[in-house]
């Protein structure tokens, strides 16, 4: 099996790193598996590089499978008439349950095509594509442990975390109000989103975004309806705690009252950071189940679930 993973440039995002981590599983498991990318030139992240090739090699590549990652990736022209075409399934982009976005249609477009293997990133997408009458797997991301585990907090200051842009679909600013004054935020996203953070993390590397998480002991994320937000499984990986919306494909791992605290409103998620920062010992109790969750996700399973989505898969869905 020879796979070629299409992405549209080498910024650095959640899909990106799912699309190259996942890559590399598969080669560990004897695939020959490669990512190919649009634009390279676009915010390159430098632990990406050694894993993602030119578009213009794809030819010659000649994969039997061909996964495109985003919407707005156009299908190449030099594919072999063979080659099985899948899409993978990473945002929802009818968020807001309108079709103004032209990329709510063009995600239709490209999901009822014929021939078409749909792989999406989390039960919530699959159930959001599912009321357009579009079926697909599910492959959950993972998580590299050997990044992303506890590490030694160094003091005992309650520390909420804040990450993402400032696009109006992240609720970054939602997200900064509910936290109580006298609690020390940090934030993680461009430079200009530190909308009052204590300290502001850009494009860290993997090792030093495990010890960010392992530092704070909460990580406020009210975005709703994302299509699987990464970072959450990661924080929880490191035993910081998701105080989370009630919409989402990060309802595939987050449990209230287990391993995060899933709230209605803001008002709600308000309520949580405080009641966390005053019991420690039921935020000790989450933080220790939100490790144990995260510890069943790894790339590992996601390319074996893959692989086997993609051999069954000789057969399209209709």
């Amino acid at each position: 099996m020879r796979i070629a993973w299409i992405i549209k440039d080498a910024k650095i995002n959640g899909g990106n790193r799912a699309v190259c981590e996942t890559s590399r599983q598969m080669n560990v498991l004897g695939i020959h598996s490669i990512v190919f990318c649009m634009n390279r030139g676009a915010a390159p992240w430098p632990q990406y590089q050694a894993g993602i090739e030119d578009i213009a090699d794809l030819a010659a590549f000649a994969p039997d499978t061909c996964i495109r990652t985003y919407f707005t990736v156009p299908l190449p022209a030099c594919l072999p008439a063979h080659t099985i075409l899948v899409q993978y399934v990473q945002a929802n982009y009818d968020r807001d349950g309108t079709t103004s976005d032209p990329r709510v249609n063009m995600m239709a477009a490209y999901l009822s095509a014929p021939n078409t293997v749909r792989i999406a990133v989390s039960h919530y997408l699959q159930s959001r594509l599912h009321t357009r009458g579009i079926a697909a797997f599910v492959a959950q991301p993972g998580v590299d442990h050997a990044h992303f585990a506890p590490q030694a907090k160094g003091d005992r200051k309650f520390r909420a975390l804040i990450e993402g842009s400032l696009r109006p679909t992240k609720a970054v600013r939602e997200s900064y109000a509910v936290i109580p004054h006298d609690v020390e935020t940090w934030g993680l996203g461009p430079e200009e989103h530190g909308l009052g953070a204590a300290r502001m993390f850009v494009l860290p590397s993997q090792d030093c975004l495990s010890s960010i998480y392992s530092h704070c002991n909460v990580i406020v994320k009210l975005a709703s309806k994302e299509g699987h937000p990464l970072v959450l499984l990661e924080a929880m990986a490191c035993g910081c705690v998701p105080i989370c919306c009630n919409d989402g494909g990060h309802l595939d791992f987050c449990v209230d009252g287990f391993n995060s605290r899933v709230c209605i409103d803001d008002d709600e998620a308000a309520d949580a950071v405080s009641e966390l920062k005053s019991d420690p010992r039921y935020l000790s109790f989450l933080s220790r189940n939100a490790v144990q969750t995260a510890s069943a996700y790894s790339w590992r399973r996601t390319a074996i679930r893959i692989l086997k989505i993609l051999r069954a898969s000789r057969s399209p869905l209709p």
